[in-house]
């Protein structure tokens, strides 16, 4: 499959060591929100309270 150039600009970018850390950290933390949504709708809990 051909890369988009969002791809090839990601590449590009986490090849700076700082920035692949970052990167990284903010992959995590999105795996840990997504955990935290799974366990809150399995509760039966809302995303956010109602108004």
């Amino acid at each position: 499959m051909k890369k988009t150039n969002f791809d090839v600009y990601l590449e590009q970018q986490l090849k700076d060591k700082d920035f692949a850390d970052r990167f990284s950290r903010a992959g995590e933390a999105w795996e840990v929100a997504l955990q935290i949504a799974a366990l809150r709708k399995g509760r039966g809990l809302r995303a956010r309270p109602q108004s």
